[in-house]
């Protein structure tokens, strides 16, 4: 991916010291590089407030995937986090979702696909996505392997 303002990092950063802050345990990847002139900005001011929250050791940006190995991450994720607005259907979360990834998205343009599970936070809101990695941090693990089940059958119908 493309580390750009569109991709909302600082929500995700955010909910992260939100998260760190009652105790949770965790490991957040952020794949990516700048890739645009006005995307190196953002890119270090995403590492200032990083470390201006003291979650070096919480966050790692990992920099650029190829292609080809991008799978692998997908699948070595326990959930995909997908922070842009409202839009068209954006590849990464159908790649996510095929891996077998639980999705937690703001983008509404999902929302038929989802069979009523909640996997939407608000857009631009950091405390609403800590709550709802939090609420799905607490589901017995069949229920997240239903999910993901089913997260994987409908991205196979889904197209762009």
């Amino acid at each position: 991916g493309r580390i750009s303002k569109i991709k909302d990092y600082g929500i995700l950063i955010k909910a992260a010291a939100i998260l760190k802050e009652r105790g949770l345990k965790f490991k957040l990847k952020i794949v990516g590089r700048p890739v645009m002139p006005y995307d190196f900005e953002y890119f270090k001011k995403s590492k200032s407030l990083t470390k201006e929250l003291k979650l070096d050791d919480f966050i790692e940006f990992t920099g650029f995937i190829p292609y080809s190995r991008i799978a692998g991450y997908y699948k070595e994720a326990d959930i995909f986090i997908n922070l842009a607005p409202t839009g068209g259907i954006d590849k990464a979360v159908l790649e996510a979702m095929a891996s077998g990834s639980l999705v937690l998205i703001s983008n509404l343009a999902f929302k038929k696909y989802f069979g009523g599970h909640d996997l939407y936070f608000k857009h631009g809101n950091a405390n609403d996505l800590a709550e709802k990695i939090v609420k799905l941090s607490k589901l017995p693990i069949q229920e997240i392997e239903s999910i993901a089940v089913f997260l994987f059958n409908q991205s196979r119908n889904i197209t762009t």
